[in-house]
């Protein structure tokens, strides 16, 4: 299952950049906004070398930003 996420995630990364090298626009002076997505892949790891158990967790991050610009090369992302 990581395999296949990780490389799913290749995947979409390499396109993105392949379709942002096409892009002519300008955004630079334009109000945008979008979704932001990711992935956490956390664990606990005992140094006290004692019999402890802990089960790896899977989470997802979803969000969204919102790009206000205030000059040509100056901006504002909350």
């Amino acid at each position: 299952m990581k395999k296949i996420i990780l490389t799913w995630a290749f995947l979409c990364s390499i396109a993105n950049l392949a379709i942002a090298q096409s892009d002519n626009l300008d955004y630079r002076e334009r109000l945008t906004f979008g979704v932001k997505i990711g992935a956490n892949y956390a664990n606990v790891y005992d140094e006290q070398t004692e019999n402890f158990q802990a089960n790896p967790k899977f989470g997802l991050a979803l969000g969204g930003f919102l790009s206000i610009p205030i000059g040509k090369y100056l901006g504002f992302q909350p």
